[in-house]
């Protein structure tokens, strides 16, 4: 009988119901949390991948054939690896020929950036961008 009156007595005790609650609700938050921080890197990766693509070929149309400074591929890509926030695994191809330096003549200038794994959620993957604009000088 007395053993009965133990067992019920047990089984109305919510002593530890606050720690199971928490560590269910920590761990759904803690997932959350780091998603978001996972997907603002890979977010701010694109973003710099976009931004050194249009710098670059900002640069190209900036100096043309008639700017006093040619600049050729080499140039081109020395500067986009100078300016970025990124490491150095970019790779930088600009389109453009010889002949096409004179002003009203497209240029393009293509980025890509090899991304890791940083989290749970994304895998790794190659970032690019390419940005075409017209040479003015």
């Amino acid at each position: 009988m007395q053993r009965r009156i133990q067992i019920r007595l047990f089984a109305r005790l919510e002593d530890g119901t606050a720690i199971a609650e928490f560590a269910l609700t920590a761990a759904v938050f803690m997932a959350m949390l780091l998603g978001v921080v996972e997907f603002g890197f890979a977010t701010w990766d694109k973003n710099s991948v976009t931004t050194d693509a249009r710098e670059g070929v900002r640069f190209a149309m900036v100096h043309g054939s008639t700017s006093g400074r040619i600049a050729d591929s080499a140039m081109v890509a020395n500067y986009v690896k100078s300016r970025t926030s990124l490491d150095n695994s970019i790779v930088v191809i600009t389109r453009w020929d010889d002949a096409g330096k004179v002003p009203g003549t497209n240029v393009t200038v293509k980025v890509k950036h090899a991304v890791p794994r940083r989290g749970p959620f994304l895998a790794a993957h190659t970032d690019s961008s390419s940005s075409t604009m017209v040479i003015v000088y």
